[in-house]
């Protein structure tokens, strides 16, 4: 089976924030361009989306639709606010998660 993950798998340092938005503290690496961010880091699924959920809200953002995939751990999340929308994905890797930002 293809590892589809390790294409996804950040090599630069992480930035503290990606177009206005958080970036998790403690992140390992991080890289993106205009369009996605994805970093890793060592953090629960539940705490990676209690961070997002609270940071995004305090920016207007309201969570409105959470996908679960069939891998444990798999979780899609999305924002909304007025027209914009960002989605968070989280994909577990090893003892790592992988989180893509796409605004």
């Amino acid at each position: 089976t293809p590892d589809v993950l390790a294409a996804l798998i950040p090599l630069g340092i992480p930035e503290k924030e990606w177009n206005g938005i958080p970036v998790m503290p403690n992140a390992i690496n991080g890289d993106g361009d205009n369009e996605s961010y994805t970093f890793t880091i060592k953090a629960s699924r539940e705490d990676i989306q209690k961070f997002y959920e609270k940071e995004l809200a305090k920016q207007g953002f309201n969570l409105f639709a959470v996908g679960e995939g069939n891998a444990k751990d798999t979780v899609l999340m999305f924002f909304m606010k007025d027209t914009e929308t960002i989605s968070v994905s989280i994909f577990p890797r090893d003892d790592l998660m992988i989180v893509l930002i796409v605004k």
